[in-house]
């Protein structure tokens, strides 16, 4: 009896240890977790995001329009102008000289003079001052041009002649893709071209499609390596708009009292306090800027990887003003094929009514986007 007594003491207490082991295991793969997931979260803060569609967790680890002039793109470099050897062509086509005006500049320089108030005048004028400005074509742009068919990238921003691009994407797909699929999305009012949200889609639409010359997509939707495949017989040319940013926020604004009247107004307002974007259009992660950095950010890791070539890839800067005429520069200095449908403007006649505490809400999001 004595013997049981001792030998049940001896296997409550290993029982005991047994889950103090595993109690101690939980709590150590807890706290991995948790490291784990703070690392990846301050990661994809200081690399500008994780895709375009994640949120960052806190306010004040949201990206603003003057946090972002650096284009640091995560590599903890201080060097506010030191180049970035990504070059950044601008097409003014606001002037009705034959032929296209070009000049290029350096992306971090780029991203240093634009702010609240630039314009796409001022961005030119400092191309110019600064580098080089080439009327009727630039050389070094003409001769990657001219050496293979050009495949065009529009990467769409809202409240930026967004809505015209897409629609006349999805009608070039209709047109000059026979062996498109049906797009099951179509029928039931989708806005969007097939290829539109994911790189790997796109790349295969390049495959499925040799005679498609122009494919829009989100915001800064990156290059992978896929597009190696087509270095052969493409050179792609990214297209960015820009408009002026306060013009954009306001229209940003003017776009949700339009849809959602007053009661989404307020809606707006108490996500601005928090310092939240906006579901919509009002978020400075859909502004070109943050587009372009993100873009930019991305494609040079992967060159720095030899993912990619970046002697195939030209990143070109628009004013979306000028959308069609910027086309038909392009066609005319470099035969870039026309996009049908540019001409015209979708969804551009709304009511310009905004709500009712705009300069207070306006306020509030540049002190939390902007500064």
């Amino acid at each position: 009896a004595i013997m049981g007594s001792v030998k049940d003491q001896s296997d409550g207490i290993k029982s005991k240890w047994r889950l103090a082991f595993l109690a101690s295991l939980v709590a150590l793969l807890c706290f991995t977790i948790t490291v784990v997931y703070n690392y990846l979260k301050i990661f994809q803060v200081q690399t500008g995001g994780g895709g375009g569609n994640e949120r960052l967790a806190s306010a004040s680890a949201s990206p603003t329009l003057r946090a972002d002039t650096k284009g640091s793109g995560g590599e903890g470099e201080d060097e506010a102008l030191e180049p970035y050897g990504i070059p950044i062509y601008l097409v003014d086509a606001s002037s009705q000289s034959s032929g296209a005006v070009t000049s290029s500049l350096d992306y971090r320089f780029l991203a240093s003079v634009w702010d609240r108030e630039t314009t796409f005048k001022d961005i030119f004028m400092n191309a110019t001052n600064n580098h080089t400005s080439h009327a009727n074509g630039d050389e070094s742009l003409e001769r990657k041009l001219k050496s293979n068919n050009v495949t065009t990238i529009l990467h769409t921003s809202p409240k930026m002649a967004s809505s015209t691009l897409r629609q006349a994407c999805m009608d070039t797909q209709q047109t000059t893709c026979p062996n498109l699929p049906p797009d099951p999305r179509r029928g039931s009012g989708n806005k969007q071209p097939q290829g539109y949200l994911t790189p790997k889609r796109l790349t295969e639409l390049f495959e499925l499609c040799p005679d498609t010359r122009h494919f829009c997509v989100k915001g800064g939707l990156p290059v992978i390596k896929n597009y190696t495949r087509f270095y052969d017989t493409r050179t792609f040319v990214h297209m960015f708009a820009f408009r002026k940013y306060e013009d954009w926020a306001i229209s940003a604004l003017h776009q949700i009292s339009y849809r959602d009247g007053e009661e989404g107004c307020v809606e707006a307002e108490e996500l601005l306090d928090d310092c939240l974007p906006h579901r919509y259009e009002l978020d400075f992660e859909k502004y070109s800027k943050y587009s372009l950095g993100y873009f930019v950010n991305r494609f040079r890791q992967q060159t720095r990887r030899s993912s990619v070539d970046n002697h195939h890839h030209i990143i070109l800067l628009y004013n979306y003003q000028y959308l069609d005429a910027t086309l038909k520069q392009l066609n005319e200095a470099f035969d870039i094929p026309l996009l049908p449908g540019t001409e015209s403007k979708v969804n551009s006649e709304k009511p310009k009514e905004s709500c009712k505490e705009e300069k207070r809400m306006m306020q509030k999001f540049h002190d939390c986007f902007s500064e």
